[in-house]
């Protein structure tokens, strides 16, 4: 289980924009720089996408959703939203050499100011598994309604976690 609605390459950098969303006025940024694992560079490099499958495996178009609307979910992938679209072209992808497997870290700079987050663990990795309570508040908000009565249901005993 993961957080988000897009591939995990995707997840440390989105991750990073939430935290840093509170913090700036996406309509002053000038800059933006995500630096993250080989792995997730080479492939979710993937820019300008025109679908939702190459918006899924897109670095800086989760980045860039994530920052204007709080949320990367199935709904994100609209592809019509002009802001997402501005400030996906301003974003740049490098390496960081020192993250192995996993983590990335944003910056962007409004004016003069620069602003950063790293995040090298998300909920829903192997060393971070998911709650109860974040699965059924992921399913509440893609279908719109409580996930309680149908994890619950005879029959979906494989739909147990443990915490």
């Amino acid at each position: 289980m993961k957080p988000y609605a897009a591939v995990r390459h995707v997840h440390y950098g989105a991750a990073a924009a939430q935290a840093l969303r509170a913090e700036i006025d996406c309509r002053k940024i000038n800059a933006i720089e995500l630096s993250t694992y080989q792995e997730a560079l080479t492939y979710c490099g993937n820019r300008a996408p025109v679908t939702p499958i190459q918006a899924q495996f897109s670095l800086s178009y989760g980045v860039a959703c994530m920052l204007v609307t709080g949320e990367l979910g199935p709904a994100s992938y609209a592809m019509d939203d002009p802001e997402i679209l501005r400030l996906e072209k301003k974003i740049v992808l490098s390496e960081d050499a020192s993250l192995a497997a996993r983590g990335a870290t944003l910056t962007v700079a409004i004016g003069e100011k620069k602003f950063k987050k790293r995040i090298e663990q998300v909920s829903g990795d192997p060393s971070l598994p998911m709650s109860r309570e974040e699965i059924l508040a992921k399913f509440a908000r893609y279908a719109g309604r409580d996930g309680s009565a149908f994890l619950e249901a005879p029959g979906n005993q494989a739909w147990k976690f443990e915490t």
